[in-house]
Order: structure tokens, then C-alpha cells, then sequence
């Protein structure tokens, strides 16, 4: 009732062909492939592998805007004290970079956060979804991470510079009247 054959790997494709073309004319025969499975398993987690993106893409331009929302209200909100530092002698250059090494502070703890804590949760993770898919294996995706930790640290280093930009155009004594 039961024909298992096991033959090398690159022989797969040939003889689950020639068999099938044996067992055209009759429905009698059931052909279960090893292949046939592994092909079907290949186009499922190629489904996972696109919402898993599309799901990170979006929690990372959440989190990109939740950042830029953060930093501008850090800066409005010390617009006071921004424009008394200037009116004691502070020039807008270095207000600026005051304002740059608090976002790349921002970032690194970020970055220490990811690769630690991200690292931690996204292995463990894996190691659920590997329950259910046997088939899966863990892989740190270095290129991935190494590309969103340049962006997040070019983000983090323009935003204070654009927020203290916008308040900025109007005088230190008006700055200082609000």
C-alpha cells in the first residue's frame, strides 16, 4: 500500500517526474512527495517572512515618529530656557550641538537597548515560532539592523537641529515673553 523511496537529493525532482508520468491514467495511485511538501512549506514562510517585514516597517516608522514627536516637544517645551541660555552669552551653534549630542545620547541608548534587550526578545521569539515550524532557524539579520541604526542615528542627529530651527526664528525677547 506504502512505496517509500529515499534517494539522493538532486534525484528528487527526476523521480517523483517519472513516477507521476507511470501513474497518469489512474486514480488508484496517491503520490506524496517529500518535495512537493517542502515547496509548499518554501511559499508559506516566504508569507511569514513578508508580514514579519511589513509588520516590522511599520512598528519601525512608529517608533521613528514617535521619537521625532518626542524630541520636538523636548525642545518646545524647553524653548524658555534655550532662548535664556542665548541671552546669556550661548550662540545658536552651540545651543545646536548641545542639542545634537542630546539626540546622538538618545540614539546610542536606543542602539544599546536594541542589541541587548531587542536581541534577547527576538531570539526567544524564534524560538516559539520554531515550535510550531521545526523547519526555522534563528539568524541575526546584521545587514538589517546595521542599515536602521545608521538611519535612526542620522534621524536622532537632524531632528533637535530642525525643532530648534522652527523656534528660532523669532527673537530671544520674544522667546523669552512666552
Amino acid at each position: 500500500q506504502t512505496l517509500r523511496i529515499q534517494s539522493e537529493s538532486e534525484m528528487d525532482e527526476q523521480i517523483q517526474d517519472h513516477l507521476a508520468e507511470l501513474f497518469a491514467d489512474t486514480d488508484a495511485v496517491l503520490i506524496n512527495s517529500q518535495l512537493e511538501a517542502k515547496n509548499f512549506l518554501d511559499s508559506g514562510l516566504s508569507m511569514i517572512q513578508m508580514a514579519g517585514v511589513v509588520l516590522g516597517g511599520f512598528l519601525i516608522f512608529m517608533g521613528i515618529l514617535n521619537f521625532i514627536n518626542v524630541i520636538f516637544t523636548n525642545v518646545y517645551s524647553r524653548q524658555k530656557e534655550l532662548a535664556a541660555l542665548e541671552s546669556i552669552g550661548m550662540t545658536q551653534t552651540q545651543i545646536r550641538k548641545t542639542l545634537i549630542l542630546e539626540g546622538v545620547y538618545y540614539s546610542f541608548i536606543t542602539i544599546l537597548l536594541l542589541l541587548t534587550l531587542g536581541s534577547v526578545i527576538s531570539y526567544l521569539m524564534s524560538m516559539l515560532i520554531q515550535n510550531v515550524f521545526y523547519y526555522l532557524q534563528f539568524s541575526f539579520p546584521i545587514v538589517q539592523v546595521a542599515v536602521i541604526l545608521v538611519i535612526m542615528l542620522i534621524i536622532c542627529v537632524i531632528t533637535p537641529v530642525i525643532a530648534y530651527q522652527s523656534i528660532a526664528k523669532e527673537s530671544v525677547v520674544e522667546r523669552l515673553r512666552k
